[in-house]
C-alpha cells in the first residue's frame, strides 16, 4: 500500500510518499522536485513494543549520571553541577 502527501498546493513544495513493506516496515520518500529534483528514501523498521519503555529507562539512567545544570561561575566561564542552590 502507498500513500502520497504534499505540503501546500502551490506546486513548488516537496512531496512525501509512504510505502508499507511486507516486513511490516515503511519506506518514506521525500522528493524536492520543484527546487533541487532530489529524492531521499529511508526505510523505517517496526519497533518492538518494549522500545519506548527501554528508551525511557535509558533517559533516566543518563539523567542520573550527567550533571543537571550548567552554572556560569564567572563571565564566560561555565561549570556543570548536579544540584545548584541559589
Amino acid at each position: 500500500m502507498s500513500w502520497f502527501g504534499t505540503w501546500l498546493d502551490s506546486g513548488r513544495t516537496p512531496s512525501m510518499r509512504f510505502e508499507s513493506q511486507e516486513s511490516g516496515g515503511l519506506l518514506v520518500s521525500v522528493h524536492d522536485g520543484p527546487s533541487t529534483g532530489v529524492t531521499v528514501t529511508l526505510p523505517l523498521s517496526v519497533l518492538p513494543p518494549t522500545w519506548a519503555a527501554e528508551q525511557r529507562d535509558l533517559l533516566t539512567r543518563v539523567r542520573e549520571v550527567y550533571p543537571r545544570e550548567v552554572v556560569e561561575t564567572s563571565p564566560g566561564t561555565y561549570e556543570w553541577r548536579r544540584n545548584h542552590h541559589s
